[in-house]
């Protein structure tokens, strides 16, 4: 019986910690569409409030359910460290994008090995996600400037394809982001130097696109240099990717 109430307990553990990183992804999305708008029309102010409202929701679901798992703990006393999105602590209670999630990776000093361990796991798979994406959406950019920038003259084809782009480096920037608090996350949880050795700093070179797809005929392509990245094991990205396969296979 105590074993049942245990594994059920993890359980319960692991999708908490879920709902904690996801709750995070959630403040970037919103410090995101907030400065995408210097003067936001009422629609954008619209959509920026239920981001808003939705992101309460979840906070309040998460803290409900902390209450249920870690009935000892006082949340509101504990000591967290900074968090990912913002450069100061929240000065007040709407900030809603400086709001620190408890998590393991945020408390200081970090709490028991078992809530560690679980976080360490769950931030290894958001940091692969992340550069799965980057791996797609590199691959996705670099198709955009050899579909729809180079075979047009015409201001108004070209403009749309350099709001497609415009959107493709957002997506990239929002991922680069969540992939460096996922290794943040993952040197304050004490992980192994093997597991940190994998996951290295993303550098604006790296983020570049791939001349083999975005200029198929250019000269000295096939000793282009690829990002660490690219030679990571990273599953599922090329077997779903027309423009990963191509990155990949060195099919120049």
């Amino acid at each position: 019986m105590e074993e049942e109430q245990n594994a059920g307990k993890n359980v319960g553990l692991t999708a908490w910690i879920v709902e904690g990183i996801e709750i995070q992804q959630e403040q970037l999305r919103l410090k995101m569409e907030i400065a995408r708008h210097a003067n936001p029309t009422t629609l954008q102010d619209t959509n920026v409030a239920k981001m808003k409202e939705r992101l309460i929701q979840r906070f309040e679901q998460l803290m409900d359910s902390a209450e249920r798992l870690f009935p000892n703990v006082d949340f509101a006393e504990l000591s967290y460290r900074q968090g990912p999105w913002t450069k100061k602590r929240p000065k007040k209670d709407g900030d809603l994008i400086g709001w620190p999630v408890p998590l393991p990776s945020q408390i200081s000093p970090t709490p028991v090995a078992s809530y560690r361990d679980t976080e360490v796991v769950l931030r290894i798979g958001e940091a692969n996600d992340a550069l799965q994406a980057i791996r797609t959406e590199i691959g996705y950019k670099s198709y955009l400037y050899r579909g729809q920038i180079r075979p047009f003259k015409g201001k108004n084809k070209r403009t749309r394809g350099w709001d497609n782009i415009k959107r493709s480096d957002e997506e990239l920037n929002f991922q680069r982001q969540i992939y460096t608090n996922a290794v943040s996350a993952l040197r304050a949880l004490g992980a192994s130097d093997d597991i940190l050795a994998q996951y290295q700093e993303i550098t604006k070179e790296d983020m570049k696109t791939v001349t083999a797809i975005s200029k198929p005929n250019a000269r000295g392509q096939s000793k282009e240099q690829l990002a660490w990245f690219w030679n990571l094991d990273v599953s599922g990205d090329s077997e779903n990717s027309q423009h990963m396969e191509e990155c990949e296979s060195g099919n120049f």
